[in-house]
């Protein structure tokens, strides 16, 4: 709880949001991101965040009609007049209706739809381009047939009123665009009809699952969804907030372990590469698997003698840089069996010239123990030096002074451009982005709260990483949709928490002594009025500012990030508050202890 809201030392707050435990945001935030996202749920299994790719789930222009066409409406599963009736129009050949979808080989996906009979209980749903699919009946509590080719694991649920939700998982066998579809499968042909509403497509292991509750359908109308962040800390499991990240690409195209094949030696994933030097090794590969959601592969290393045993998940030509670049390396990392008896364990950076010849190399030794993968995560960041680098490689090394036996357990590694790690992005075979999580207020939902002569902002947030000098991460903006016209809470170049006035690109910054502390929440206000502002954090002494006066035009207020972007938190915003006045400083002071 926010102390003193709502009592005779402070008025009740006009904008109160509460990011710690819950489950989505407040309607009068704008959120979007535009790609997947992984996150830790409450039980501590990393998932994918809530999503549906289809761009339209209520069956319009983005589907495509054969031998079919909508002949009617009926009451939907959540109670409105969207039902629609789909009946085959030709005596010849099934009917049928597509979407397509870009999916990655090796991913698995789960196609979901509501589906009820209109005259004709066999319902099947299929991928035309990559084949297979799975019928299932409409009557009694549902059936479902054997899969077929790229399907599996096919569940229906009845849900009321005649309604069934049917779904199964559906394994992409290349990197393309495929139709997923609705048909009859059958030899009967005209007058075959359902009703069908609700067409969902998510990555298997998503947040929340796809089950029999309206809660895990996210409808669509233009564009594919993908809902903000709630994350959990998987040590401890408290819920730490809204996680809100600036853009990344994994450059490892494959830390999903595909290609891996268990045995003596066993086979690599797919693009990896494992090497010795000095020493005897012999080498066992177990899985892949997964563990709190994390696919993993464990490697059984046994040395008869000293020597180096090297795991590299790129060649050395395949990740192309340049000096003066910051990249960080990281992988769970687990003790599985054996002991480090007479074993170094490292995570590196090496920088490699055009043709693939080590120039120099950044590295981090690590300790792994048998506690949770999801709790071991090791890293390195490196700024490149050397003047003729061409490509980075990221590796793993076991230094053996002697005769050892152990077994890594190694989990999605992650090698992306910046100073700090960030969550996630699993890959099959090729690298790929995670866009910038965006949100903000505007329009009526920013104005009716808002007080353009006095006020204060509180916000509550979490970093894991300490921020660049040269950035300044951003926790909570009001502006006119530039910056140049703003009130913030932001740090400084010293990492100091601060406030900032921003009048016609005049910036006046209002720095508090409280330096922020990396894991460890921090409370930071911001009270405004013309030539009377002061920012207060973690319960200090007030700075104050009495020279400018109070931005005019202010219309947004964008959470972790400023207008045009490139000041993401890069970490979770917990509490953001607004108080109509501007609050003296002994109440700033008690707000933010």
């Amino acid at each position: 709880m926010i102390p003193l809201w709502g009592t005779s030392t402070a008025p009740s707050p006009t904008l109160s949001l509460d990011f710690v435990g819950a489950t989505s945001l407040d309607a009068g935030i704008t959120f979007s991101r535009g790609s997947q996202a992984t996150l830790f749920n409450s039980a501590g299994t990393l998932v994918y965040a809530k999503h549906n790719l289809f761009l339209q789930s209520q069956f319009a222009s983005s589907w495509l009609f054969s031998n079919a066409s909508f002949t009617g409406t009926t009451t939907a599963p959540d109670g409105t007049n969207t039902g629609q009736v789909l009946n085959d129009s030709s005596a010849a050949a099934a009917g049928y209706l597509y979407q397509g979808v870009n999916v990655v080989s090796g991913a698995a996906y789960e196609f979901s739809v509501f589906a009820k009979p209109v005259g004709f209980t066999s319902f099947y749903i299929q991928n035309f381009t990559q084949t297979g699919g799975v019928t299932f009946t409409l009557t009694g509590s549902g059936s479902a047939a054997a899969p077929t080719g790229t399907f599996s694991n096919a569940v229906i649920t009845a849900v009321g009123d005649g309604w069934y939700r049917c779904s199964a998982t559906f394994t992409a066998t290349g990197t393309a665009s495929t139709n997923f579809g609705i048909s009859t499968n059958s030899s009967v042909f005209t007058g075959d009809a359902w009703a069908i509403w609700g067409a969902q497509l998510n990555l298997a292991g998503m947040e929340g699952g796809v089950t029999s509750s309206l809660a895990t359908y996210y409808p669509t109308t233009t564009a594919a969804y993908y809902a903000p962040r709630f994350d959990y800390n998987p040590s401890t499991l408290a819920a730490q907030g809204l996680l809100i990240e600036e853009q990344r690409t994994n450059s490892i195209r494959n830390n999903t372990m595909q290609g891996a094949v268990a045995g003596t030696p066993g086979t690599v994933p797919t693009n990896w590469l494992v090497d010795t030097t000095g020493g005897v090794f012999t080498r066992t590969i177990s899985g892949p698997s997964t563990e709190s959601g994390i696919t993993y592969i464990d490697i059984q290393i046994q040395a008869s003698a000293g020597g180096t045993f090297v795991i590299r998940p790129e060649p050395g030509t395949q990740v192309a840089a340049l000096v003066g670049q910051v990249w960080t390396n990281t992988a769970y990392v687990k003790l599985a069996a054996g002991s480090l008896t007479n074993a170094t364990c490292s995570i590196r950076i090496r920088e490699n010239d055009a043709g693939g010849s080590i120039l120099s190399e950044g590295t981090v030794n690590f300790t792994p123990t048998s506690a949770g993968l999801s709790t071991q995560r090791p890293v390195i960041t490196r700024t490149l030096a050397s003047a003729t680098v061409a490509f980075i490689q990221p590796r793993i090394e076991i230094i053996f002074s002697g005769a050892g036996d152990l077994t890594l357990r190694i989990g999605l590694p992650q090698l992306e451009q910046g100073a700090f790690a960030t969550s996630v992005i699993p890959t099959t075979t090729t690298a790929l982005t995670r866009n910038a999580d965006v949100a903000s207020m505007t329009g009526t939902n920013f104005s009716s709260w808002f007080n353009s002569v006095q006020g204060t902002i509180f916000a509550e947030f979490l970093r894991n990483t300490t921020p660049a000098a040269s950035t300044f991460p951003q926790f909570v903006n009001i502006d006119d949709g530039t910056v140049n016209n703003r009130l913030a809470l932001s740090t400084n170049s010293s990492r100091n928490l601060r406030g900032q006035v921003a009048i016609a690109s005049v910036f006046t910054t209002i720095a508090t002594a409280n330096a922020y502390t990396e894991g460890v929440a921090s409370k930071l206000a911001l009270g405004y009025q013309a030539l009377n502002h002061a920012a207060v954090a973690n319960g200090g002494a007030a700075a104050t500012d009495t020279t400018v006066n109070v931005p005019s035009g202010l219309t947004t207020m964008r959470l972790g990030d400023q207008a045009g972007g490139f000041a993401n938190v890069n970490g979770y915003l917990r509490r953001i508050a607004y108080y109509p006045v501007r609050l003296p400083g002994s109440t700033l002071q008690a707000l933010t202890a």
